[in-house]
């Protein structure tokens, strides 16, 4: 018989033992082949220090040459005292801009998600939901211009005076999708789904807070320029790097990166377990 170990929720709700992932112990997510990112702020020092994933030993860390550092900070998930990653629309994390073994270079499918809480400012003048390097950033990268195999999660202005979160990327041309308005002082989780169907077509869909928001099914265009694998490029936490609007305020518990489209139903699961939620 497994044991289980309860997770020190600071942020432990990537903590697991050999096959799942445990947040509170009555509640297990099965953790997929290729998991290849767990990021969560109980595993950070703070400002100054790198973020290391436990999964592949991704790192964050303060670019001093783009930004301030965000800060270590602590609040309450369900109940429950959380670690956190505090930014102020002046700060960001990143991955080396040296790296050459990124694992989600030349990937066409994948699913991210990212813990968080967010009272942001909407970016900019724009509301076109499809150019997501106008989003005001939570994660991603922008490598500028169109077919470039990019990404990004963050917070976009829908017209209203709180705005949308939304994510979007760049395969096979840009496609964005709101996920609603998560944009108000609470806890939430987000993935964004990109999964392959057939040749250089692409389902891109959008779950928050356990249930399925949006899918945008997308198609090559006619000029043979499409990006079908996310480009061998550097991604920031607290903004989309490259993007054109810059941080966002609030904070992140956690990020994982799976090199996999998860199904609807693990997903449905690590939501409801992230957030404490009852069925």
């Amino acid at each position: 018989m497994t044991s289980v170990r309860r997770p020190s929720w600071g942020l432990g709700l990537f903590k697991f033992i050999p096959i799942y992932l445990f947040v509170f112990s009555v509640l297990a997510v099965p953790l997929q082949a290729g998991t290849v990112i767990e990021w969560f702020a109980a595993d950070w020092a703070g400002a100054n220090s790198s973020w290391v994933s436990r999964t592949g030993g991704q790192t964050l860390f303060y670019d001093t040459y783009q930004g301030s550092a965000p800060f270590l900070g602590e609040d309450t998930l369900d109940g429950v005292a959380v670690k956190t990653a505090v930014f102020s629309g002046k700060d960001f994390l990143t991955t080396p801009l040296e790296q050459t073994d990124r694992p989600w270079a030349g990937i066409s499918e994948f699913s991210i998600t990212v813990v968080f809480r967010s009272k942001t400012p909407p970016a900019g003048a724009s509301t076109d939901l499809n150019a997501f390097h106008e989003f005001k950033g939570i994660l991603g990268f922008e490598v500028g211009g169109l077919h470039s195999g990019d990404f990004g999660i963050g917070i976009w202005n829908d017209g209203t005076s709180q705005g949308a979160v939304a994510a979007g990327a760049g395969l096979p041309s840009d496609v964005g999708i709101s996920a609603g308005a998560l944009n108000n002082d609470a806890w939430h989780v987000v993935t964004f789904v990109v999964a392959r169907q057939g040749k250089d077509t692409f389902a891109l869909s959008v779950y928050a807070d356990s249930r399925l928001v949006r899918t945008e099914t997308r198609v090559p265009d006619t000029t043979g320029q499409n990006a079908t694998s996310l480009a061998n490029q550097p991604f920031s936490v607290g903004t989309i790097r490259g993007g054109k609007n810059g941080p966002f305020t609030g904070s992140i518990a956690a990020v994982r990166l799976d090199t996999a489209p998860l199904s609807a139903a693990d997903i449905e699961t690590m939501h409801r377990t992230y957030l404490g939620l009852k069925k």
